[in-house]
């Protein structure tokens, strides 16, 4: 085997058994070094799996809770488009009964009326609200019984707003007491009234006008 360096040399083997010796120390080195870093390198690829893991729960949690969140807001869109619907079909249904006076009413009206002056009352109901002159003649009927001097027009009202029930006179600043006794009366029993009297010099010096308009 002399083609094998230092074969035939006693210097020259030993230098090759010290080489190979410290060359095997060195590879175990080597060895032990690789084997650290390939730990390392594992330890490694098991964070960034379960930080990948982590990463793809929370995404799928985000997804979960925007998805509900937008469930829960259309949830809630669409009951308060159906709270709308429903309100809007009540006061529909609410402006079709045609109004009536109760007897709460009547009761407060006496109460509030007895004792008071009477005038002469003039109902004018609204020609386009289709309860308007029902209405009107109870409310006629009730005041009769009580002394008042009533009668019922069927009129046309105008104006920005015609809707509820008010009160005119000649003078709006000279208000009889009876007229600021019916007005109060009114307002007690619940009635829709405007809060002030209003004045039209057409309107006859005796004579309190009653409107009755839409429903409100």
């Amino acid at each position: 085997m002399s083609w094998i360096p230092g074969w035939d040399s006693v210097d020259g083997a030993g230098s090759w058994s010290h080489f190979w010796f410290w060359f095997g120390i060195l590879c175990l080195f080597a060895l032990g070094a690789s084997e650290i870093v390939s730990h390392v390198y594992s330890l490694r690829k098991d964070q960034l799996v379960a930080a990948a893991d982590r990463a793809s729960a929370e995404q799928r949690e985000r997804e979960t809770n925007e998805a509900e969140a937008r469930r829960k807001a259309e949830t809630e869109a669409l009951q308060k488009q159906l709270a709308e619907a429903d309100k809007k079909v009540a006061e529909l249904d609410r402006l079709r009964t045609p109004r009536h006076l109760s007897d709460a009413q009547k009761a407060k009206l006496t109460a509030s009326l007895a004792g008071q002056p009477t005038g002469e009352l003039v109902m004018k109901a609204s020609g386009v609200a289709d309860d308007a002159r029902a209405y009107a003649g109870e409310i006629a009927a009730f005041f009769q019984a009580l002394g008042w001097r009533v009668r019922i027009d069927n009129a046309l009202l105008f104006g920005s707003d015609v809707s509820g029930i008010w009160l005119s006179i000649n003078d709006s600043n000279a208000v009889p007491p009876a007229t600021s006794a019916l007005h109060h009366a009114l307002e007690s029993a619940g009635f829709p009234v405007r809060k002030t009297v209003t004045g039209d010099p057409s309107i006859p010096a005796n004579e309190i006008w009653l409107s009755i308009g839409a429903k409100k």
